[in-house]
């Protein structure tokens, strides 16, 4: 891992606020949307090429960006890949919310409870 666990805690909280504030925009996320995208070890390019407009200073982990942290990205992909076998909506009685179980995700990444 070329990236300290700090930069990794920095980078999740502020994509746990830029998918609050997706959420609070009203943007359609359904929890098959974020399984799908989990289980394919994806989730952060199918984030920004559905939502990426609506996105705001998250340059490192856009995908299309030239100068963003591909470690960075493949790491939490991978972390949600993983997580999304293990952990399920049930485990914290998430039934409508793929923002809310994401920064869920986020959270344990960030505490490497999961890692």
């Amino acid at each position: 891992m070329n990236f300290s666990k700090r930069y990794l805690s920095e980078s999740c909280q502020l994509l746990s606020v830029e998918l609050t504030r997706l959420e609070q925009l009203g943007l359609p996320f359904s929890l098959d949307e974020f399984y799908s995208w989990s289980i394919t070890g994806e989730f952060i390019e199918n984030l920004f090429k559905q939502y990426g407009v609506h996105i705001q200073g998250l340059h490192e982990l856009n995908p299309s960006n030239d100068y963003c942290n591909r470690e960075l990205i493949e790491y939490i992909n991978h972390s949600f890949e993983m997580m999304s076998h293990i952990v399920n909506k049930e485990m914290f009685a998430i039934n409508d919310s793929a923002y809310l179980l994401s920064i869920h995700y986020l959270i344990l990444i960030m505490t490497s409870e999961f890692n």
